[in-house]
């Protein structure tokens, strides 16, 4: 299955390759094809192994038949509609069903049989529990096996739950040990603190926390979903990174400012963003009604208050700190800024190019368009979540996310 849907992805769509008629699927887009040329010559050149196999793959997709070729280019469509964490975990998903699969071939040719002609999708899932709770059964221990050959239906179903949770701990205790070994040894020593809420961040990452998840970001659910870890290490910054990564500043996500209260002062009390002689005229009010009336930025409604905000800060050659309203290149960290010289813009055709030429210099157009770019091309940004001090990273409490290991 997963093969199949590779296969799909970069042969499907390239007349010059193809093994069979293409009327089985869906047209492909111009861009399409031009974009899978382009990665089909670079595996030709750098990778003539992998262009072979995809080759010899390509024939079983094209000998499967035409209905079920259907579904699996449909498929890999609303997969790649899908956000990067979410694809990603998908295709972990189908990475273990091939596996699990093939092993089943293996092992038991009669119960593969069975799934492979039960078309039923309830009837398939039931069965699929049925055979992973049998090899489930099997793998546990003596005094396990005996004590669940007694049990039906409610307490079997309790006591194996009960186990699987104890295992799902233990793997995840297991893994967290692994990943953070240098972490937890430095605490010991007294070296650094886990952090298990936000006073305990480095400095940098608790204003950042404060001044832009907590006040512009994130919703009064997402709030709640933090706090109810608070005290707890790692799975607090766990969450905490699993929320930042949901709010790239540099993106228009569904909540953000309205109005210039709603913004960290520092974000436009700058000589550069109100312009020189701004500080003689302030009178005793609030910075940021004083700013509201005096630039005559129309508050009230977000993005629109985000849009105007940008457009203002491009007119005097301001740039926001955190990638916040990046209207271009400069405004990007280093990191973004390497993957759009180096990754992107080398994967664009000469119509991608312009698109992005085009929306230069404007928020949100500059940042989405790269987001849909990297995302048709099956690349991932690197966009600035959280502020990453010497010493902490973040990578690491993406793992056991990832992994599906969370408790």
């Amino acid at each position: 299955m997963k093969r199949v849907v590779i296969i799909v992805a970069m042969f499907c769509v390239v007349a010059p390759l193809a093994v069979a008629p293409l009327a089985a699927v869906p047209e492909p887009s111009a861009d399409e094809v031009q974009a899978n040329r382009r990665r089909l010559e670079q595996l030709r050149k750098h990778q003539p192994e992998a262009l072979e196999k995809l080759r010899a793959e390509a024939k079983e997709f094209f000998a499967l038949p035409k209905e079920r070729r259907q579904r699996i280019v449909e498929m890999h469509r609303e997969l790649h509609k899908q956000g990067p964490a979410a694809r990603a975990r998908l295709y972990r998903v189908l990475d273990r069903y091939v596996d699990w699969l093939e092993d089943l071939d293996k092992l038991d040719k009669a119960a593969w049989k069975k799934v492979a002609e039960t078309t039923d999708k309830q009837k398939r899932l039931e069965l699929l529990r049925q055979l992973r709770e049998q090899e489930w059964t099997r793998d546990q221990p003596k005094a396990t096996r005996d004590q669940l050959a007694q049990l039906e239906g409610d307490a079997r179903t309790a006591l194996i739950a009960k186990e699987k949770a104890g295992e799902r701990r233990r793997r995840f205790d297991w893994l967290v040990a692994r990943t953070f070994w240098a972490e937890l040894e430095a605490e010991v020593k007294g070296r650094r603190t886990l952090p298990t809420r936000s006073t305990e961040l480095p400095t940098s990452v608790q204003n950042y926390v404060r001044d832009y998840l907590m006040k512009m970001f994130l919703s009064q659910d997402e709030k709640d979903e933090l706090a109810k870890f608070e005290g707890q290490w790692p799975q607090y910054p766990m969450k905490l990174v699993e929320l930042a990564d949901r709010h790239p500043p540099a993106l228009p996500g569904p909540l953000g400012p309205k109005r210039f209260a709603e913004l960290p002062a520092r974000v436009y009390s700058s000589k550069e963003f109100l312009g020189m002689g701004a500080a003689k005229l302030l009178k005793k009010e609030p910075l940021s009604a004083w700013v509201g009336r005096t630039l005559r930025i129309k508050e009230g409604a977000w993005p629109d208050f985000g849009v105007e905000l940008a457009r203002f800060a491009s007119q005097r050659g301001h740039m926001f700190e955190h990638e916040f309203l990046a209207y271009k290149l400069d405004c990007l960290s280093p990191p973004m800024q390497d993957f759009v010289k180096k990754q992107l813009k080398p994967a664009l055709d000469g119509k991608e190019s312009l698109r992005l030429v085009e929306a230069y210099g404007k928020w949100p157009d500059y940042p989405q368009t790269i987001h849909d770019l990297a995302r048709d091309h099956h690349l991932r940004p690197p966009w600035f979540t959280l502020p990453a001090p010497k010493g902490e990273n973040w990578e690491n409490y993406r793992l056991p996310r990832l992994t599906g290991l969370s408790p």
